[in-house]
This record gives C-alpha cells, sequence and structure tokens, in this order.
C-alpha cells in the first residue's frame, strides 16, 4: 500500500496551497495587464487620481474572485486527496491540476483579448450581442476582421504567451511527492 502519514500529507497539502498561490499571483498579475493594456488603449479621458485607483483595485478584486473559481476544482481534489493519502493520487492531482490551471487560464486570457477587441469595434464589452456575430455573415466579419487587425501577429503572440503560461503554470506547480510510510 502506498499510503501516506498525516503529517507527511498536510506537509504536502501546505506546499501545494503556497505553490497554487503563487500561481495566482502570476495569473492575477497577467490579468491586471490585460486592464492596463485596454486602459492605455481606450483611457485617453481618464484622469490619474483616487479614481483610477479605486477601479485598478476594483478590477483586481473581480480578477480575484474569477480565479479563486477556477481554484475550486483543485482545491476540492487536495481534501479528497488529504483524506485518501495514496501518492497515486497526489499524482494525479498534480498533472491534472497543471493541465486544468494551463488550459483554463488560456481561456480567460482569450477572453480578455477577445473582450479588448470586440470594444474597440463595438465600444462596449462582450454583452448579449456577441451570440449576433454567429448569426451574421461570419465570412464578411472574418475578412474585416484580417484587414482592420494583425491576425498574424496576434496569433504569434498568442502562441507566445501559451508556451509562457504552459512553462509558468508546469514550473510552479511542480510539486514533490512525499514517500509513502510503510
Amino acid at each position: 500500500m502506498n499510503k501516506i502519514s498525516q503529517s507527511q500529507s498536510l506537509d504536502w497539502a501546505l506546499k501545494y496551497c503556497r505553490k497554487l498561490s503563487n500561481l495566482l499571483f502570476i495569473y492575477a498579475g497577467i490579468m491586471s495587464v490585460f486592464r492596463l493594456i485596454a486602459l492605455a488603449i481606450y483611457g485617453s479621458n481618464f484622469r490619474i487620481g483616487t479614481d483610477l485607483a479605486r477601479s485598478l483595485w476594483m478590477g483586481v478584486r473581480f480578477d480575484v474572485v474569477v480565479l479563486a473559481y477556477l481554484c475550486t476544482p483543485p482545491v476540492l481534489a487536495l481534501i479528497f486527496c488529504l483524506f485518501w493519502r495514496q501518492k497515486f493520487a497526489y499524482k494525479q492531482l498534480i498533472n491534472v491540476s497543471k493541465h486544468y490551471l494551463h488550459w483554463m487560464f488560456i481561456l480567460i486570457c482569450l477572453l480578455l483579448a477577445i473582450d479588448v477587441g470586440y470594444y474597440s469595434y463595438f465600444q462596449d464589452h462582450f454583452n448579449i450581442l456577441v451570440f449576433g456575430l454567429i448569426e451574421d455573415d461570419t465570412k464578411a466579419l472574418l475578412l474585416t476582421f484580417w484587414k482592420n487587425y494583425p491576425i498574424f501577429w496576434y496569433f504569434i503572440l498568442f502562441l507566445s504567451g501559451f508556451y509562457l503560461l504552459r512553462f509558468f503554470t508546469h514550473r510552479t506547480m511542480s510539486v514533490e511527492i512525499p514517500a509513502p510510510t510503510h
């Protein structure tokens, strides 16, 4: 049996939570960069002062809520692993959570980037009209996007970000699994 002692299991869970927290700080920073990019592009009428600081802080709070929901499945799986205490479960938790966190955050970044582009075109954030894009002439919309935006360079930037996020996620979430007690 590959059962891990309770003290080793709790120590490992604290290390895992610390790694997860570090990753969430990185993710929150990246989400704040999207907010600052949108501010730089569209915030020409915005005055620097307490209103700016207050709005950026509010944005960080919303981002942290999204990240908390993102972390719910790995934390629930961690609780399950604490009760089961099998080495196999810890290995699976690390592997699955690395991939889950990476892909979900890629999806979040993609939505943030699309929202910035959507705002430039419609002067509004995502709303119900986004579903109308599917009903419109999709080919004409894609041609318009291709002419108005450097899609190729956005794709290269997306791939670079994809691999950079993969590197940070996998490197940050590497936690050594304790040896089972006999």
